[in-house]
């Protein structure tokens, strides 16, 4: 683990030994609907998997998050991509979802038109994740892969704004920021949020965790924020920090915790020459030729690190999922 990363680790684990800690359990589908986007951010993972089969059978699509929430208690549905919204039924998916007595929440870069966002929380959408990484038109375009306009950049960083600022009363909206080297871009993402009332989270790109984790804690020095609380998920590696500001505004830095399942990340040989960035995160919905999969890991592709639902409840992952004491 590198210099600053460990730092942040370290302020998070400082939080939890004096019982500054918020812990909960692991509640959410996550499903992957498909791969396509408008944007070709170079950092993107693309939850594991840069070709998945888009989820087309809504039949499939019910039956699965329903056995989720039978098994594990799953009551939180998380539609991510590539971008959900440009999946030709993610209002049906959505719908449904809502209809089964979920949490409806979405992740998206907010390209859509606002009626197109507004056509979703008319059927359920509870919480909405809107990805910004900079207000510089230059830099969001530098970092497509291969970079766009500048133009390009500052009117898709307008058409977020509008739709953040048309939604946050309907619904709890917030943003998500990827760190890279910028802090003055990072802080002015979050003088934005700040000035429209919305929350905010800022992270580290999973490659360069070092590079990210320098600018989130120059960012926090700038703003005077010092860490309150830790957020720690029973079963799941992802974990966060509330930083508090003087004003009183807060924050989370969302981290990666090394928990490591049983089976799964034993003897892992990505993980002994460090290039496992994220360890146990949860289980991926995506789609398959097929039936639909779960993926358990990042970066293996592996029999049983990817395997079809009907597979997956009796295989060692899914015992071992809750096994954290």
């Amino acid at each position: 683990m590198l210099v600053k990363e460990a730092i942040m680790l370290k302020i998070f684990n400082q939080l939890v030994a004096e019982g500054k800690v918020e812990i909960s359990r692991l509640t959410n589908t996550r499903v992957k609907v498909h791969t396509p986007c408008q944007w070709t951010c170079n950092f993107c993972h693309m939850e594991g998997n840069h070709s998945s089969v888009s989820i087309r059978d809504i039949k499939v699509l019910e039956d699965t998050i329903l056995i989720f929430r039978e098994k594990f208690g799953f009551n939180d549905v998380h539609f991510t991509g590539g971008e959900p919204l440009i999946h030709p039924h993610i209002v049906e998916y959505i719908s449904l979802a809502k209809q089964h007595g979920f949490t409806v929440k979405m992740t998206t870069n907010a390209q859509a038109s606002v009626e197109r966002f507004l056509d979703l929380v008319a059927v359920g959408l509870s919480e909405l994740n809107v990805s910004i990484h900079t207000l510089s038109g230059k830099s969001l375009a530098e970092i497509m892969s291969p970079p766009r306009s500048v133009l390009w950049g500052e009117r898709a960083i307008a058409k977020q704004i509008d739709v953040i600022g048309a939604l946050k009363d309907s619904l709890p909206v917030k943003v998500n920021t990827v760190a890279g080297s910028d802090v003055d871009s990072v802080l002015q993402v979050a003088e934005l949020v700040k000035k429209i009332g919305v929350s905010w989270r800022v992270m580290d790109e999973l490659d360069h965790p070092e590079v990210s984790f320098a600018t989130i804690m120059a960012v926090v020095e700038e703003m005077q924020a010092i860490p309150t609380m830790a957020h720690l998920i029973r079963g799941s590696s992802s974990c966060a920090i509330t930083m508090t500001c003087v004003d009183g505004f807060s924050f989370k830095v969302k981290m990666i915790r090394p928990f490591k399942l049983k089976g799964m990340c034993d003897d892992c040989q990505i993980d002994a020459i460090g290039k496992c960035k994220e360890y146990a995160y949860g289980p991926r919905l995506e789609g398959g030729l097929v039936d639909m999969k779960v993926r358990s890991c990042l970066y293996r592709n592996e029999e049983g690190y990817v395997q079809s639902v009907q597979n997956y409840f009796d295989h060692p992952f899914a015992s071992a999922l809750f096994s954290e004491a």
